[in-house]
């Protein structure tokens, strides 16, 4: 048992880095959902703006007056610097690039060669908003259903299979036998921990976090391994 406490620590410490790490990364990833949620209503108002003959910077000012969360530091800051001179395509690549959304950079970057063509601007601002906001709509309920499925992959493959083994194999361990055996499983759940990460990245859309994800499965998995053998030896 002397092993797996020391793997359990060895593990304990990358895991604590990893999961500070992904809170970090969960916190701004949540944040980036805000701006998305609301960036077809701060479209929405330019656009009413644009249509009652306001000029741009006119509209742009009551578009973010009316913006709420995260947003509204972004559009205040492009607002202002259409006042300090620059076009409005340049302000809003700047725009796209500070949300640190995909979505909207792809949308901002429709929007530049649009007006770069000469299109209306409120019609063209309308009609990309209403098409890019159908398709995140569906990429939410896709993520969504991903989630769903990742959780369930979570909780079965990296919780309770361990534990279930744990309490067999401490079956074993309290009868004296199948000591050299319940080595060759503690490194067999290491590696499974390290692979459900990766299934669990695949499965939830998030394949570039797997790795970081690797340390925080493995310990699980360990640690749910550990429960169960102490649970059938008490």
């Amino acid at each position: 048992m002397q092993y797996m406490v020391f793997l359990l620590w060895l593990t304990g410490l990358p895991a604590a880095v990893a999961t500070i790490y992904i809170t970090i990364l969960w916190v701004r990833n949540r944040q980036i959902r805000a701006i998305e949620m609301e960036f077809p209503n701060f479209i929405t108002s330019m656009v009413e703006g644009l249509r009652n003959g306001e000029a741009i910077e006119t509209a742009l000012m009551a578009a973010a007056t009316t913006s709420a969360g995260p947003l509204r530091g972004l559009t205040n800051r492009l607002h202002d610097r259409v006042m300090a001179g620059e076009t409005f395509a340049e302000a809003l690549g700047r725009f796209g690039h500070e949300s640190g959304s995909r979505m909207i950079e792809r949308t901002v970057g429709m929007l530049q060669i649009s007006i770069e063509q000469g299109a209306e601007m409120a019609e063209t601002l309308e009609r990309v908003a209403n098409d890019v906001w159908t398709v995140y709509v569906l990429h939410l309920e896709r993520l969504m259903a991903a989630a769903k499925e990742a959780r369930l992959l979570l909780v079965g493959g990296v919780i309770m299979t361990p534990a279930i083994l744990g309490l067999v194999f401490g079956m074993f361990e309290s009868m004296g036998t199948g000591a050299g055996l319940m080595i060759v499983i503690v490194l067999y759940m290491a590696y499974f921990g390290f692979i459900s990460s990766l299934f669990y990245g695949i499965v939830a859309g998030r394949p570039r976090e797997s790795l970081v994800l690797a340390p925080i499965f493995i310990f699980l998995a360990l640690l749910m391994l550990f429960v169960g053998v102490n649970l059938y030896i008490a």
